[in-house]
């Protein structure tokens, strides 16, 4: 049942982008997609100088399901009005330079705190008036300014300078994009940095559109479509991003050594007082069993004594009917 109904979905998303890509727009084969290329690894160029990344590889495989080529143009966010496509975009309901409308959302973006390991904070209400860094640019800056963490804010130009400053003690927190700062992460080989858990500003992005054209959205969303259900979104998704995220099972986001502090060393002073309290104890208990065992002992002498006592004794009748206790032995040693 299920994969009839993926067949259904894709048949029907596959007639879509047919229909956009007729009705609309015959004559458009090439699609000018538009990027600073300056966000790895959503956007960047490679080592040759080739575009790259997450939303490089899925707006290529969209154009395709929706029967059209890319060529990319390298811009600022004011020459993008040029183009057909702005990669990259947050959604928003004020205006945006070069965007007049957007395609259905990629999916979310949000903004991380990295802070050192060795660190004690938990959560980013504990950063309250505590330094930290931001990228210029990040959407996470009106947010924290807003909501009194402005006067700390320190700007840098990229992750890879802010992430210094923190492992220099400059700081004490780095806040910016998520796979951003992971990306900057691996490229740097810092490894004494975790994440605390708290999710700063999630906002929906995707592709925007640099003019009205309802056929070219409708054949994009298609596309997009198609892509997702035929699970190239999440190879792509895996392959740019998910891969970025702190594996399961080692400790990455509370750290090492805030586990140490609030589990392990409770644990550990827990044993050892227990040790103590049972060493305590069976030191009095073999206190109290020596003292027992040393009444039991004089109590078992006295009784022998007494026994003995009466055994050399006995009752004697004179003629007077008076009766005596005579000692046998002392009455024998007199004959």
């Amino acid at each position: 049942m299920k994969s009839i109904r993926q067949i259904a979905l894709l048949a029907f998303a596959a007639l879509i982008v047919c229909s956009a890509t007729a009705a609309g727009d015959t004559a458009r084969r090439t699609l000018v997609v538009a990027s600073e290329f300056n966000e790895e690894p959503y956007a960047f160029l490679n080592a040759d100088g080739n575009p790259s990344g997450f939303n490089v590889d899925v707006i290529r495989a969209v154009a395709s399901a929706s029967g059209m080529e890319v060529r990319f143009e390298k811009t600022g966010p004011t020459q993008a009005q040029f183009a057909d496509v702005v990669l990259g975009a947050y959604y928003s309901d004020g205006p945006q330079p070069a965007i007049k409308s957007y395609c259905e959302p990629l999916t979310l973006r949000d903004h991380a705190v990295f802070v050192r390991k060795d660190s004690l904070y938990r959560n980013l209400q504990d950063l309250a008036g505590r330094a930290f860094t931001s990228p210029d640019g990040s959407k996470a800056l009106p947010w924290l300014e807003s909501h009194g963490f402005g006067s700390g804010i320190v700007r840098t130009p990229s992750f890879e300078k802010a992430f210094q400053l923190l492992a220099e003690s400059t700081c004490e927190a780095v806040i910016g994009d998520r796979y951003q700062g992971l990306a900057a992460l691996q490229s740097t080989g810092l490894d004494d940095l975790r994440l605390l858990p708290d999710s700063v500003v999630p906002t929906q992005y995707g592709f925007a559109l640099a003019s009205e054209e309802p056929e070219l959205t409708d054949a994009l969303n298609a596309g997009l479509t198609v892509v997702r259900n035929t699970g190239q979104f999440e190879r792509l998704r895996a392959k740019w991003l998910a891969r970025l995220d702190p594996v399961p099972g080692k400790i990455s986001l509370g750290g090492a050594y805030s586990v140490l502090l609030w589990l392990v060393i409770p644990g550990v002073l827990l044993c050892i007082g227990a040790t103590i309290s049972t060493l305590s104890f069976r030191k009095q208990a073999a206190l109290r069993i020596a003292a027992l065992e040393a009444e039991l002992a004089e109590a078992r002498k006295a009784f022998h004594d007494l026994a003995y006592e009466r055994a050399r004794q006995r009752y004697v009748i004179n003629r007077l009917s008076t009766v005596s206790l005579v000692d046998q032995i002392a009455e024998a040693s007199r004959h």
